[in-house]
């Protein structure tokens, strides 16, 4: 515990909200540790929240509206306790400590980016402190936070929740956070520690003849590790670490996103060659394997939170693809990449997955690649003609394509016909793609396409899918 005088500032020894020391930035910086927050503050007040969000205002009256700084303590009171979510907002660079421990680091010069971390809290007081820096455009700075207090809404952390003492001002914070799974006071839960924008990347030097995700050791120790903002290479012959080949390697990119709005969102893969996202432990999107450039889309309804997301990626040899990129209510349903601003991790890394082509609530996946095309060198793409309907157990032959099915269904190739129902396979000869479901989907390739009634997997060389429930594919060339 230490005191601050606060006396010649005109406010309070004590109240309710933050208690704020604002400081000058006399040259740039770009790292919350280029500042001496205990230095004496140019200017000092009691504001009730932190809501501060694409401003021109200074933080304070005659204050500089670029190269300042702000130290902000309180007291947080929780009444019932239980896990309660912090949601820090930034541009540029902040920092929120509880109980002496970093929950959150958004620091860096950036624009306005969003990270949350998850808290198991004691009833009663919690120190929390918020450090922030802002040199230059807009500046944001809003904190908030959900839990039994709130009634698990969304809410500002404000004067409700908020009080300060002068004289009894926090405890001296550290930079590490402690991972107990028990209730104690300000530590974090087993799954969450310190949040930093971002994937963790981690990669990995593979053996030459590696075809398929399934082939490589996501678990051994990885080659190099990076933060990486998001995942956006086309048409590379670079290495994707420093060091690192250009071919026969891999890559696990793992975080949360986190949802500010629940609905229905759409990502899109591209891959060359094989990859694989997994939300919630839930394989959505299955791109596996040797092909040249090729996308795929699934549909889901997420609720709004943190949602836990990895990427599997491997490149055997020629250029490299690899694009992830998403749409829905938190992107004005525009497609835009899926970056740090939505994205974060753990200091602890990635999280467990099971292989399942599972979705959540209504499910549509859509490849666009035909199977063939330029892919330096692979040589295991083709093309076939067929379509085809299940719900029931049947089997069919077509020139284009075979199925398999459980149930009473048809599958119709260029070249013959057949019967199926329930959860069906097919295969065209021109590919093959994957996808589950267990609500209501649409999973579209344009190497392959299928529709099933229940749970069902169709394959085509064009793509793959998952969906949740009834699901519907297409592609040209095979289906079940």
């Amino acid at each position: 515990m230490k005191s601050i005088n606060v006396r010649g500032f005109g406010i309070p020894t004590a109240g309710s909200g933050f208690l704020a020391q604002y400081y000058v930035l006399n040259q740039p910086v770009q790292s919350l540790s280029q500042i001496n927050f205990d230095a004496a503050p140019t200017a000092m007040a009691a504001v009730r929240g932190l809501n501060t969000v694409d401003s021109n205002d200074p933080f304070w009256s005659g204050g500089p509206r670029d190269s300042f700084a702000a130290r902000y303590y309180g007291d947080l009171n929780v009444k019932a306790a239980g896990n309660y979510t912090f949601f820090l907002t930034s541009d540029d660079g902040a920092a929120v400590y509880v109980d002496g421990k970093l929950a959150i680091d958004n620091d860096g010069l950036h624009p306005s980016r969003l990270i949350p971390v998850t808290l198991n809290l004691t009833r009663g007081d919690h120190d929390i402190e918020v450090r922030y820096f802002e040199r230059g455009g807009t500046q944001t700075l809003k904190l908030e936070w959900s839990g039994a207090d709130t009634g698990n809404a969304r809410s500002l952390i404000d004067a409700t929740a908020i009080s300060y003492d002068s004289q009894h001002i926090g405890a001296n914070h550290t930079t590490t956070t402690t991972g107990s799974t028990t209730t104690t006071t300000g530590t974090t839960d087993g799954d969450h520690s310190a949040s930093t924008a971002g994937f963790l990347a981690q990669y990995f030097v593979l053996p030459e003849q590696v075809a398929r995700l399934s082939q490589i050791n996501f678990d051994a120790t990885p080659a190099a590790t990076a933060v990486t903002n998001s995942l956006n290479v086309t048409g590379s012959r670079d290495a994707f670490w420093n060091g690192g080949p250009r071919d026969s390697f891999a890559a696990l990119y793992s975080g949360e996103l986190n949802i500010a709005k629940a609905g229905r969102y759409v990502f899109s893969l591209t891959s060359d060659d094989g990859s694989a996202i997994y939300i919630d432990g839930k394989r959505v999107i299955n791109n596996d394997g040797l092909h040249g450039p090729k996308q795929l889309k699934a549909e889901l309804n997420l609720t709004a939170g943190a949602h836990d997301i990895e990427v599997r990626y491997f490149e055997r040899g020629g250029a490299q693809t690899l694009k992830l990129e998403w749409r829905g209510p938190d992107t004005q349903n525009k497609f835009a990449l899926l970056d740090g601003k939505t994205i974060s991790h753990d200091a602890d890394g990635g999280h467990d997955h099971v292989d399942t082509d599972t979705g959540t609530g209504t499910g549509t996946s859509t490849g666009a690649g035909t199977g063939t095309g330029a892919d330096d060198g692979h040589t295991d793409h083709d093309t076939g003609t067929g379509s085809g309907t299940g719900t029931g157990t049947g089997t069919s032959t077509g020139s284009g394509g075979t199925g398999t099915g459980a149930g009473t269904g048809t599958d119709t190739g260029s070249g013959g016909t057949g019967t199926g129902a329930g959860t069906g396979t097919s295969t065209g000869s021109g590919g093959s793609g994957t996808g589950t479901g267990t609500g209501t989907g649409t999973s579209t390739g344009s190497g392959g396409t299928g529709t099933g009634a229940g749970t069902g997997t169709s394959t085509g060389s064009g793509g793959s899918g998952t969906g949740a429930g009834t699901g519907t594919s297409t592609g040209s060339g095979g289906s079940g």
